[in-house]
């Protein structure tokens, strides 16, 4: 492959007879053909090798078939011509081209016309290999690849822009981050040592995911436990998030009912023995009292008494 540059000494003096009367001006297509890029890399990177670059050029036109010739128009911004190499290819090999300056692009016409044939209903194809200098970090690079007959008159032309990039300055990578720390490893803010000179006095905690009756504090302060190990973890994340309201309100409600049934007992307990130790009356009897009787009892013994007493005549 060849620069563009070791051409420009040779062929911008005198040109060849084939192609010295090509327009050097845009000019008009000839109607009934196209022209089409059928390959053509994303973006070309310099100093990874050449890309293949492949344009097809096709008629609707009846009538007798048509010899074509290619010529190329290559521009670059943000890097020399000097910089791209590029060859016009066929399967035998190299085609022998010539290169012109225009301005500020290059234009590689072929010397020799395409061993195709132009046809309705048969295509004429190009190919070329193009590649960039891997000094090369960003640029772009416009393409237009024009078909002429063999009068050097246009029949039709297509472009396409792509944009060169480094090979060694390609997207960046991504900065290998360091796994997270486990958050039952994390130091909570009660479990920092207080400085020997300063009288450190306890402070309420409070719990980062919220109340929540399950992150109880533990004997130095701290929310939770470290011998938990991950079952502590999962469950203080599972119990800031309330996923367990259910739970703490049974607990509650059960605890509740507890409390009510050992004080209804206590209470059951205490009016019995209360019962126990209270004195039960007698039960009081009918008709007259019992001092009432004795002396009804001892009236009637004397009378009866009395009544059979027989005086000793």
């Amino acid at each position: 492959m060849w620069r563009l540059a070791t051409r420009f000494g040779s062929t911008l003096v005198c040109a060849t007879a084939g192609w010295a009367m090509l327009p050097a001006a845009p000019a008009d297509a000839a109607p009934g053909f196209d022209t089409a890029l059928t390959q053509l890399p994303g973006q070309f990177v310099a100093g990874a090798g050449a890309e293949t670059v492949t344009a097809v050029v096709s008629t609707t036109l009846d009538g007798d078939c048509r010899k074509v010739r290619w010529s190329l128009v290559l521009r670059a911004d943000g890097l020399r011509l000097d910089q791209i190499g590029i060859d016009r290819i066929e399967e035998p090999g190299v085609v022998p081209t010539d290169v012109r300056g225009e301005g500020g692009a290059a234009r590689i016409t072929d010397r020799d016309l395409d061993p195709g044939t132009l046809c309705r209903n048969r295509t004429v194809t190009a190919q070329y290999r193009l590649a960039v200098d891997e000094a090369v970090t960003d640029g772009r690079i416009e393409l237009t690849v024009e078909a002429f007959d063999a009068q050097s008159r246009l029949l039709d032309r297509t472009s396409a822009t792509r944009e060169v990039v480094s090979e060694r300055g390609g997207p960046p990578r991504r900065r290998a981050t360091a796994p997270a720390t486990p958050e039952r490893n994390r130091p909570t803010p009660t479990e920092a040592a207080p400085s020997p000179t300063e009288p450190v006095e306890p402070e309420p905690t409070e719990s980062v995911e919220g109340d929540s009756p399950v992150l109880a504090e533990g004997p130095d302060g701290a929310a939770g436990s470290d011998e938990g190990g991950a079952g502590g973890g999962e469950a203080s994340a599972t119990a800031g998030r309330g996923g367990t309201g259910l739970t703490e309100v049974g607990f509650a409600v059960g605890a509740l009912l507890l409390f009510l049934g050992a004080g209804l007992l206590l209470r059951l307990r205490s009016r019995d023995r209360f019962a126990e130790a209270a004195p039960i009356p007698a039960p009081a009897r009918r008709g007259r009292p019992a001092a009432a009787r004795r002396g009804h009892r001892e009236a009637v013994r004397r009378r009866s008494g009395a009544a059979h007493h027989y005086p000793d005549w």
